[in-house]
C-alpha cells in the first residue's frame, strides 16, 4: 500500500474512532428494544431470528414458560424456558443471547438447542424486550446471575448439569457469570428451602471476543486506549485467563465479518485450561449452527432452522444431552 493510502486509511480510521465517541459505543453495543409480548405460536415477525423464516415455534405450547426474575433492586428479568418432557434426566443450557432487538430474534437458536434435547432458558438483559431497568454492562451480568439462579432451583432442572452458552454480546456475561459461579458467587434457594452454590458444567461461546479493548483495535487499525471511546470492558480475555475446573468450548466462523477470527484466538491463548476449538471455514458471525448439511434426524419444518450436522456433532459430543 503507498503512503499516502495508509495515511488515508488512518484518518478515516481515526474519524471513525472519533464518530464512534460521539454516538456513544454503548448505543452500538446495547441495541436492545423494548417488546409487550411473543407470538411464539404465530408466524410473527417480532420472533424472526436470523436462522430461519418467521414461523410458529417448535417448542410445544405445553412445554415452554414465561416467568419473570427479580435483579436486587427489584428490576424484572424475563426469561422464557424451553423443557423436555423428561425433565431434570436431561442437560439444561442458560444461553444468553447476542447484541439485538431482544430474545424474540434469537428465538430460533432456542429451537436449535431444543431440538437437539437440551432444555433451554433464554433471558432478556436490562432494556431488552420484556425487561425492565436500563441497559448497561453490569446490569447484563447480574441479569445473567438471577437467570442462572433461578434455571438451577427449578425441579426439573438438574444443577449439576447446567451448561452456560453464550453468543457473541451474551458471550461476555457466559464468561463472566461463569467466573463469578467459580468463586461460589451465584447461590440458589431449592423448593425446599436449602441454599447451594451453582456450578456449571460446562461452557460454550460462540462468536466471542477477547475484550472491547481489542475490537476497537481491529475496528479502527490504531491502538487507542479503551477509556476514550467507551467505558465498557467485556473482557473475556481477562476472564478466560481466571477461569478453572469449567471444560470450555469455543466456536467461530473464518468468514465472520463482525467479530474477527483474530479475537477468537486470542481469547483461546489467554485460556488457562485448553477449551476445545471449533473453527469453521464457512462460518459467519451467525451461521455456525446450521451452516453444512442439516441433521437427518430432525424433522423438516417450513421456516424453522435445523441444526447442522457438524454443529450437533460439537455439541453433544462435549455435554450430550441426556
Amino acid at each position: 500500500m503507498s503512503a499516502p493510502r495508509r495515511h488515508s486509511t488512518r484518518v478515516l480510521a481515526l474519524l471513525w474512532a472519533v464518530a464512534a465517541s460521539c454516538v456513544g459505543i454503548e448505543d452500538f453495543f446495547f441495541a436492545g428494544r423494548p417488546a409487550s409480548e411473543y407470538r411464539f405460536d404465530e408466524a410473527d415477525p417480532s420472533m424472526d431470528g436470523d436462522l430461519s423464516d418467521p414461523h410458529p415455534t417448535l417448542v410445544p405450547r405445553a412445554l415452554r414458560e414465561e416467568s419473570f426474575v427479580a435483579l436486587a433492586d427489584g428490576t424484572p428479568i424475563h426469561v422464557v424456558f424451553a423443557r423436555q418432557p423428561e425433565g431434570a434426566t436431561r442437560s439444561t443450557i442458560l444461553f444468553s443471547h447476542g447484541n439485538g432487538r431482544h430474545l424474540g430474534q434469537f428465538w430460533d437458536r432456542v429451537e436449535v438447542l431444543w431440538s437437539l434435547g437440551y432444555q433451554v432458558m433464554i433471558y432478556d438483559y436490562p432494556g431488552f424486550g420484556r425487561s425492565g431497568g436500563t441497559a448497561s454492562e453490569p446490569g447484563m451480568y447480574a441479569a445473567a446471575e438471577v437467570a442462572l439462579a433461578a434455571l438451577a432451583s427449578r425441579d426439573d432442572v438438574d444443577p449439576t448439569r447446567i451448561v452456560l452458552y453464550g453468543h457473541s454480546l451474551g458471550a461476555a456475561a457466559t464468561y463472566e457469570l461463569s467466573v463469578r459461579a467459580m468463586r461460589g458467587e451465584v447461590v440458589a434457594r431449592s423448593t425446599s428451602g436449602e441454599d447451594f452454590e451453582v456450578r456449571p458444567r460446562a461452557l460454550v461461546s460462540e462468536s466471542a471476543w477477547c475484550s472491547i479493548e481489542e475490537m476497537i483495535r481491529d475496528a479502527a487499525f490504531l491502538d487507542v486506549p479503551r477509556e476514550l471511546l467507551s467505558e465498557l470492558r467485556f473482557d473475556n480475555c481477562a476472564r478466560i485467563a481466571e477461569l478453572r475446573g469449567v471444560p470450555v468450548m469455543m466456536l467461530h466462523g473464518e468468514r465472520d465479518r463482525v467479530v474477527p477470527l483474530r479475537q477468537s484466538e486470542l481469547l483461546e491463548g489467554r485460556a488457562v485450561e485448553l477449551p476445545i476449538v471449533h473453527r469453521a471455514a464457512d462460518g459467519t458471525h451467525v451461521n455456525l449452527s446450521v451452516v453444512g448439511p442439516p441433521l437427518a434426524t430432525i424433522p423438516l419444518v417450513e421456516g424453522a432452522p435445523r441444526p447442522s450436522e457438524r454443529y450437533a456433532d460439537w455439541l453433544t459430543s462435549f455435554v450430550p444431552p441426556e
